[in-house]
């Protein structure tokens, strides 16, 4: 039940209790930044809290809070060039910590004492509060991507600076492929000012 606290707390303070402008203000001036010290000083409030203010647990709060505040100190310094990496690393060094101090200070670890109803239950939830509501909502929103794909490309060909021209959207970076009998001598005007360019395959095209 200790690690379920724990891990209750540290989730609210790295994930609810903190904006992506604190984050970027800490990847930016890094020990400099006050909100580095600000979430730091939230985890030992929300670990008081869910604790209970129970004085057994001041010296495993302050050893967690200095423990977090170097691990996402490390973290910053970039140690690691890759951003999905240095966040699951960051996250098992903290969840390590929290396991390792609700376990007695004991490395030892006896998978059935966790196995209880209540963690099953905790399980549960997260499972179904993150991969299941997520497929979950992308199969009911599934039904309006290909209405809202049409719309996005009504709007972009309004956006076509040849109105005389029938533009037909092809990709995301705006690029229409102008199609009309007739109009050679046009489009070769046209790209002599940079207005249209000849692809490969004799097409011409219009950089929106």
């Amino acid at each position: 039940m200790l690690f379920i606290k724990l891990l209750l707390a540290h989730f609210l303070g790295d994930f609810v209790l903190q904006s992506n402008k604190w984050i970027k203000h800490k990847e930016k001036d890094k020990f400099k930044s006050m909100h580095l010290y600000i979430h730091t000083l939230i985890h030992v409030v929300l670990l008081l809290g869910i604790l209970g203010f129970e004085k057994q647990y001041y010296l495993p709060i302050a050893f967690i809070a200095f423990t977090h505040f170097v691990i996402d100190g490390v973290k910053l310094l970039r140690p690691i060039n890759n951003d999905r990496i240095l966040f699951f690393l960051d996250q098992l060094a903290h969840i390590a910590i929290l396991f390792w101090v609700a376990n007695d200070w004991s490395l030892n670890f006896d998978i059935h004492t966790y196995i209880t109803e209540k963690n099953l239950l905790f399980l549960l939830v997260i499972v179904l509060l993150t991969s299941v509501t997520s497929i979950v909502l992308k199969v009911i929103f599934s039904i309006w991507t290909k209405e809202i794909e049409e719309i996005q490309n009504s709007l972009r060909r309004r956006n076509c600076p040849f109105s005389d021209f029938t533009c037909t959207f092809r990709d995301k970076l705006g690029t229409c492929l102008i199609s009309k009998e007739g109009i050679q001598e046009n489009l070769t005007r046209m790209k002599d000012i940079g207005a249209v360019i000849e692809t490969k395959n004799k097409k011409w095209k219009a950089e929106l």
